[in-house]
C-alpha cells in the first residue's frame, strides 16, 4: 500500500517543526526560562498583595473600637469594664456603663460627642443571644442530693436547652442560626453554635435600654446560661470600613465569667467591588493564569517523569503554592458574591449579619499571607547559582534525616514535660491548665518568658526541679546536638565539593553560570561562513545550530563536485602534477566566487537567488 507523500511546505509540517524547535529550546534553556517566569510570577504576586492590603488605618480603627468597648470612658468613675465582668449582675452593669452610655448614648451626656458619633455609626439592630443547657445534663451523687437539687454541665450539642422561656415575648423562643453563620469558640475552648435564644432592638438609646431592662427583670440569664453574646454592626465613613462587633461572656461550669471581644473589619469597597478591589482582582487573575499554565506544565512532567517527579521537593512546593492561591482567590470573591446589596444599609428595624462575608475576607488574608511566604521561600531554589548557597542547600538536604529524628526526640521530651507541668500546676498557675497551654508555656520559657517565682511558690521542690531540668535538656543537650548535626553535614558537604570561593570568584561564577544558561542572541549580519579548500568545510559562525540557505546550497554543490571529481579521476587518469595545477586554479577561482557570494548575501539577506546562482557556478569547477 502506497502512502501519499507529505508536502514539506504544508502548514501542519511547519507547525510540527516549530513545536519541535520550541521543545528543544525550552529543554536547553529550562533554568533561565524558569527563573524568568518565576520572577514575573513573584513580582505580580507581590503587586497583588500590595493592592489588597487595606493599610494601617484598618488596624488603628480596630484598636479604637477595642478601647471603646473594653475600657471605661474617661468621664465615668467606678463603672464596670468588659474584663472586670465576673457575674451575671456585672454583665448587666457593663451594658449600662459602656454600651448605653458610650456606644448608644442618648445625646444628653458627654458621650453624645464621643467616638461613636464623630467617627463610627451603629447600623441596624443590636442583637442579644444566649446559649443554655438543660438541668438533667449531669448527675448528682446520692450523698449530697439532700443539699443540691440541680446541676448544669458544660455545653454540648446534646445538652443544649431549647425549651421556651416563659414570660418573654422577645428572647424567650429558641431559634436556629443563620445559614453560614458558623460557630464561635469561647475562651474555654468550647465551640458554640449560631442558634440560641435571641432578642433584638433598634440601635437607639431608648429602645435598647427598654429591652435590656426587660431581660434583666425577667431573669433572662440564670444558672442554665453558658454564654451570652451582643452583636453589632458598625461603619466608619472616614475610612469607608465596615466592622462586625461581638461581645461574648462565657459562664463556665467552674463559676465566674470569661469575657472576650471580637472585632472583624474590612473595607466596604471589598464588598461593593470598587476600583481598588477590581485592580487587585485583575492582578490576581493574571497570577492565576500563570499558575494554571504552571499546573499544565507540571502535568506534562508527571506524564513524562512519573515517580521521579515526586522525588523533587520543589515540585510539591509549587503545587502547595498553587492550591493556596486558588483557595485565597475563591475567598476573595466570596464576600462580593454573597453580599446582600439590596439590604445594605440596614434600617433601624433590620439586623444585617455580615459575619460570613467578613470571616471569608479574614480567611483570604490568612491564606494569601501563607502563599506569599512560601512563594518567596521557593526563590531559594535559584540560589544554587551561588556556590555557597548551593553548598548550603546540599548541606540541609544531607542533614534532613538526622534533624527529623532529632525533632521527634524533642517533641517526645516536650510532651513529657508538658504533662508533668499540667499535673503539678494546672490548677494553680495560669498557663498550664491544658496540655496545649502547657506546651506553649514551656516553649515561651525557652525565649525568656517565664515566672519562676510563681512556680516555686506553688511547689518549692518541683518548681525548681522541673524548670532546671527543662532548660538543661533543651539548651545544653538538644541545641548542642542540633549544632553538631549541622556542623557534620557542612563538613561532609565541603569534603565532597570544592573550597570556598572569594567574593570576586563568587560573582564571576554566578555570571558564567548565568551566561551558560542564557540562549545566544544571533547576529543578523553574521552569516554562516563557507570555506573552500581541503575538505570543503562549512562553518556555523553564529552558532545557532543551523546553516543558512547559502551554506546548505554550497555544501550540496561541494559534495556533488567531490563525487564528480572522483569519477573523472578514475576514468581519465589525470596526472598528479596537472591535477595539482588544476586544483590550484580552481581554488583561486573558488575564492573569488566565494567573496562575491558573501558580498551578495550581505547586500540583501532576503535575496537568496543571486547567491545560489553564484554558488551554482562552483559546480562547473
Amino acid at each position: 500500500m502506497l502512502l501519499d507523500p507529505v508536502d514539506p511546505n504544508s502548514t501542519k509540517v511547519k507547525l510540527l517543526r516549530v513545536w519541535d524547535k520550541t521543545k528543544t529550546f525550552v529543554a536547553r534553556y529550562q533554568a533561565v526560562l524558569e527563573f524568568a517566569a518565576y520572577s514575573l510570577f513573584l513580582a505580580l504576586l507581590t503587586l497583588s498583595a500590595t493592592l489588597t492590603y487595606p493599610g494601617e488605618s484598618l488596624h488603628l480603627h480596630n484598636d479604637a473600637l477595642t478601647r471603646a468597648f473594653a475600657d471605661i470612658p474617661p468621664y465615668m468613675s467606678g463603672g464596670t469594664s468588659l474584663h472586670s465582668i465576673d457575674t451575671v449582675t456585672e454583665f448587666w452593669n457593663f451594658v449600662d456603663d459602656v454600651i448605653l452610655r458610650n456606644v448608644l448614648p442618648d445625646g444628653n451626656t458627654v458621650a453624645g460627642e464621643g467616638f461613636f458619633q464623630r467617627h463610627v455609626r451603629i447600623l441596624g439592630q443590636v442583637k442579644f443571644r444566649q446559649i443554655r443547657v438543660r438541668n438533667d445534663t449531669c448527675s448528682i451523687p446520692p450523698e449530697v442530693q439532700t443539699y443540691v437539687k440541680s446541676c448544669f454541665s458544660e455545653f454540648t450539642a446534646e445538652s443544649e436547652d431549647q425549651q421556651t422561656i416563659q414570660g418573654l415575648p422577645d428572647g424567650g423562643v429558641w431559634q436556629e442560626g443563620e445559614p453560614g453563620a458558623g460557630t464561635f469558640e469561647g475562651p474555654s475552648g468550647i465551640r458554640y453554635p449560631a442558634s440560641g435564644f435571641t432578642a433584638k432592638s433598634s440601635s437607639t438609646h431608648g429602645a435598647f435600654k427598654q429591652l435590656k431592662e426587660l431581660l434583666q427583670a425577667r431573669g433572662w440569664l440564670d444558672s442554665k446560661s453558658r454564654a451570652v453574646f451582643i452583636d453589632l454592626l458598625a461603619y466608619n465613613p472616614n475610612i469607608n470600613t465596615i466592622s462586625t462587633i461581638k461581645i461574648a461572656v462565657e459562664f463556665p461550669v467552674s463559676g465566674g465569667a470569661l469575657p472576650i471581644l471580637l472585632i472583624r473589619s474590612m473595607p466596604l469597597g471589598d464588598l461593593l467591588a470598587d476600583s481598588r478591589f477590581n485592580g487587585s482582582l485583575a492582578s490576581m487573575s493574571i497570577v492565576l493564569s500563570l499558575l494554571l499554565i504552571a499546573i499544565v506544565f507540571h502535568a506534562g512532567l508527571i506524564r513524562d517523569q512519573k515517580m521521579s517527579w515526586a522525588k523533587r521537593p520543589f515540585n510539591w512546593l509549587d503545587m502547595v503554592i498553587a492550591a493556596l492561591f486558588i483557595a485565597s482567590f475563591v475567598f476573595r470573591l466570596q464576600p462580593v458574591q454573597t453580599f446582600p446589596k439590596s439590604s445594605f444599609p440596614p434600617g433601624p428595624s433590620e439586623f444585617l449579619d455580615l459575619e460570613p462575608q467578613i470571616r471569608a475576607a479574614s480567611q483570604f488574608y490568612n491564606l494569601f499571607a501563607v502563599c506569599v511566604v512560601m512563594a518567596w521561600l521557593r526563590l531559594l531554589k535559584f540560589m544554587s547559582l551561588v556556590p555557597f548557597m548551593g553548598r548550603l542547600h546540599r548541606m540541609m538536604s544531607r542533614a534532613f534525616a538526622p534533624i527529623f529524628i532529632w525533632l521527634v526526640i524533642v517533641v517526645v521530651v516536650l510532651f513529657g514535660f508538658s504533662v508533668a507541668h499540667m499535673l503539678a500546676y494546672g490548677s494553680k498557675v495560669d498557663g498550664f491548665g491544658t496540655l496545649r497551654d502547657s506546651m506553649f508555656s514551656l516553649l515561651r520559657a525557652l525565649l525568656g518568658d517565664f515566672n519562676l517565682d510563681e512556680l516555686t511558690s506553688q511547689n518549692r521542690v518541683l518548681g525548681a526541679l522541673f524548670f532546671v531540668s527543662w532548660v538543661l535538656f533543651v539548651f545544653l543537650i538538644f541545641m548542642n546536638v542540633f549544632t553538631a548535626i549541622l556542623v557534620e553535614s557542612l563538613y561532609l558537604t565541603r569534603k565532597d565539593g570544592t573550597a570556598d570561593a572569594t567574593v570576586k570568584q563568587t560573582f564571576a561564577n554566578i555570571w558564567e553560570g548565568f551566561k551558560s544558561r542564557m540562549p545566544r542572541i544571533n547576529n543578523p549580519f553574521k552569516r554562516d561562513e563557507v570555506v573552500v579548500g581541503p575538505g570543503d568545510a562549512v562553518v556555523d559562525v553564529n552558532e545557532d545550530g543551523a546553516l543558512n540557505e547559502f551554506a546548505l546550497a554550497f555544501k550540496a554543490v561541494a559534495e556533488r563536485s567531490k563525487e564528480g571529481a572522483a569519477e573523472q579521476d578514475d576514468d581519465n587518469g589525470v596526472s598528479a602534477a596537472g591535477e595539482g595545477n588544476e586544483i590550484q586554479d580552481s581554488d583561486n577561482r573558488a575564492t573569488v566566487l566565494r567573496k562575491k557570494a558573501q558580498q551578495s548575501w550581505r547586500a540583501s539577506s532576503a535575496d537568496v537567488t543571486s547567491s545560489l546562482a553564484t554558488a551554482g557556478q562552483l559546480e562547473a569547477l
